[in-house]
């Protein structure tokens, strides 16, 4: 799957030549430091993943743009799984890799684009918690499942809606996450089926009048006579002549 790497391997090993006229030579030979390094961790990397990880190349030609998938067992997100794209830069391992979370995720520490508040990712930090040439993917990948238990933080948040949203009402926190992760939710579409049955009965959601509620014909042709123009003018006329007979009446006393 990982030509470059296992051509990279072959060659440390020695079981590739050397030679100019070799095809593999010139990959071998252009490959960069970064590319070096990552075949080798990415080799180490493969046998250690936890059994929640999964490790997926969407060119296995390029070493350097990978996607790890997370799905937790335990805690809000439990069922779920979770991408996450791995963009490592020409200047690794005196850099971190780049990483974004393309699932929709209702997280204190990730926000709703998919950036990541986690210290391993900070190019520079003021205390050892941040990138440093020492470090290595497993490390990175290591705290990003810790995101899904304890290195969650609700007050350290990148989300603050969702922060504040838990702080205030965890219960409307879980529904929240629940909506947004329909697809990671195996059980909801059952709790779906169950508000859709209910949703007629819903005081809020009225339901059309029955037969026996709607008026009859007659009724309603007897509305709108009384509204017609017809009616309208023969109401205007009673009036005035009612009010011509008095004038007349107080005049002749």
């Amino acid at each position: 799957m990982l030509r470059l790497a296992d051509k990279i391997r072959q060659r440390q090993q020695g079981q590739i030549s050397n030679e100019p006229d070799s095809v593999s030579s010139p990959s071998i030979r252009n490959a960069s430091i970064r590319d070096r390094l990552l075949a080798q961790e990415l080799t180490d990397l493969k046998s250690n993943l936890s059994q929640h990880c999964r490790l997926r190349y969407p060119d296995p030609d390029k070493l350097h743009e990978f996607e790890i998938i997370i799905s937790p067992v335990d805690g809000f997100w439990a069922k779920g799984h979770f991408h996450f794209e791995f963009t490592v830069p020409e200047g690794y391992n005196h850099v971190p890799p780049i990483v974004k979370c393309t699932t929709r995720i209702w997280h204190p520490n990730i926000d709703e684009e998919g950036r990541i508040c986690l210290s391993l990712l900070r190019p520079s930090s003021l205390d050892s918690s941040g990138w440093a040439p020492t470090r290595k993917l497993s490390d990175v990948i290591w705290g990003l499942e810790s995101l899904f238990s304890d290195l969650c933080d609700f007050n350290d948040a990148l989300n603050t809606n969702a922060a504040e949203e838990y702080i205030r009402d965890p219960e409307s926190f879980k529904r929240t996450l629940a909506y947004v992760h329909t697809g990671s939710k195996p059980a909801l579409s059952g709790t779906v089926s169950v508000w859709q049955s209910k949703r007629p009965q819903d005081p809020s959601h009225p339901k059309p009048p029955t037969s026996n509620e709607c008026p009859s014909e007659a009724h309603v042709k007897r509305r709108v006579e009384v509204f017609s123009t017809a009616s309208c003018c023969n109401r205007i006329f009673s009036l005035q002549g009612s009010r011509i007979l008095w004038f007349l009446t107080i005049f002749l006393r």
